[in-house]
């Protein structure tokens, strides 16, 4: 298992990488949208490939970066929680 925090120093707003090293797959976790690019050298220093971006709830300090992660990965769904409707809706958003 690999879990890497995903942070910047300036912002208040963190993520983070989770992932299995057997499989090299790995699913993202309340991506900052000023950190897209920086996940991505990160995932692809490590051999791996992103198979979910995991929102969690709306962070009203940081910016999400889920949608645009989700469009920059190919194989992924795209994973919404929310405490208001104590629900997992997974959203297919490539065939």
């Amino acid at each position: 298992m690999y879990l890497q925090q995903l942070v910047k120093k300036d912002q208040g707003g963190v993520g983070y990488l989770v992932g299995d090293s057997d499989t090299a797959v790995c699913a993202v976790v309340d991506p900052p949208l000023d950190m897209i690019d920086d996940i991505l050298e990160l995932v692809a220093a490590k051999g791996m490939r992103i198979t979910a971006v995991i929102e969690t709830n709306l962070h009203a300090d940081v910016v999400s970066g889920s949608r645009e992660l989700a469009r920059c990965t190919e194989r992924h769904r795209e994973v919404s929680l929310t405490q208001e409707h104590r629900s997992c809706q997974q959203k297919p958003t490539r065939p």
